[in-house]
Parts: C-alpha cells; structure tokens; sequence
C-alpha cells in the first residue's frame, strides 16, 4: 500500500489545529501520573469492539462511547488527507505513555502512545496500543509480523486496540 524508507510517506499540508492543543511534554507527565490514566480502570463511558485482524485473528478495539456519525457529505470542509508513518513503538511490560514524535502529531493527529505486552503464550505476545488522538481517522497499525489491525475514532480522546502477535512492535500507521 505505502512504499518507501522515508519518515512521512505522504506528507499532507498541515493542518490548522486551533481547537486542539497538544500539551507541553511536562502537562502529559503530570496528566499521566495521575492513578485514572493508564486505561486500567476505564469508565463505564467506553465501547469495546471485536474485530478481525488482516491475518484473521481476534482483536479488540477500546474507544470513548458514542454513535458513529453519519459520513460526511461531498463538499465538506474536512481537510484531513490519507497518510503512512512508519513509527517505531516498542512493546514493554510496564504502562509507560510516550509523547509522539512532531512528524507522528502533524501526519496521524496521535498525542501520545504506549504499547503494553501483557502476556505470553504459545510464542504469543497478548498486546495492547494505547493512543490519545485528536483527529478522527480511520486508523490502521501495522505490527512487526505485517499484521494489522485497524481502528475507525470518531471523537477524539483514548482508545486502545487489544491484539495478539508473535512480534508486537508497532512499525507502521496508516489513515484515511
């Protein structure tokens, strides 16, 4: 789909973001070192979703509650463009959010991610992507392995995508 060694595979124009403000690196550590937002103990204001990945396995993707709103009609002012990124997001064994790189926030409109590795199975790792975006795209991540697994976010905020792979590593997102 997306070729290439460069960064930003497609590099849109950016995009005026005056409702959203990505905060300082030290705003996101204080905000994280808060108990409630690590995502270990969700509201009761979510919806999980299972899915099937592009290699036919099981997922789950954790979002804000709400309706899908209806698609968007021709003529409309949104401006966002498809993109790929190549990204290199490790999984760990501890909750530890990571502030996005510059590129990351200006192409895919993602603040913040961790990737947990929660469990080890038959040459399994069970993982989950945590991100904090403040666009709506219809996300795809690309683990290690070229499974992928995507995530629709139609209101800005936390959500979470809960897969198993031989090799978590997230190295690639794409979005439309």
């Amino acid at each position: 789909m997306y070729a290439g060694t460069s960064d930003i595979i497609k590099d849109p124009p950016v995009r005026s973001c005056s409702p959203c403000i990505v905060p300082e690196p030290s705003v996101i550590r204080s905000f994280l070192s808060r108990p409630q937002s690590d995502m270990t103990n969700l509201p009761g204001d979510v919806q999980v979703e299972k899915r099937i990945s592009g290699h036919g396995l099981e997922y789950t993707i954790t979002r804000p509650a709400g309706a899908k709103p209806p698609p968007t009609t021709q003529g409309s002012s949104n401006t966002k463009e498809d993109f790929g990124i190549q990204v290199i997001w490790n999984a760990q064994g501890t909750l530890d959010w990571k502030p996005t790189t510059q590129a990351v926030q200006k192409t895919a409109s993602i603040s913040m991610y961790m990737v947990k590795e929660n469990t080890v199975s038959s040459g399994n790792v069970s993982g989950t992507i945590y991100f904090q975006n403040f666009e709506h795209y219809d996300y795809i991540f690309y683990d290690e392995t070229g499974d992928y697994y995507p995530c629709d976010t139609w209101r800005s905020g936390s959500h979470s995508v809960g897969f198993t792979s031989k090799k978590p590593n997230i190295r690639f997102v794409t979005g439309s």
